[in-house]
């Protein structure tokens, strides 16, 4: 076999393997979004952090001020 067959289909499949992966990880990830019952993520907050505490040095007015 030539280098110029060789090629194209080893491009053109890992393409088509990628976007079949995409895909069955799509339906996968709709799916679980749509069930009641999936657990949530431990990276997901419940509810606000009461301890939590802004850097001033990001919040302040006068290097934003636009904000």
């Amino acid at each position: 076999m030539s280098i110029d067959i060789i090629l194209p289909v080893l491009a053109f499949g890992t393409m088509g393997a990628v976007i079949v992966f995409g895909l069955i990880s799509q339906q996968r990830t709709l799916k679980r979004l749509h069930d009641p019952k999936a657990p949530r993520s431990s990276i997901a907050r419940g509810r606000p952090d009461q301890k939590f505490q802004p850097d001033v040095r990001q919040t302040r007015k006068d290097i934003f001020p636009d904000r």
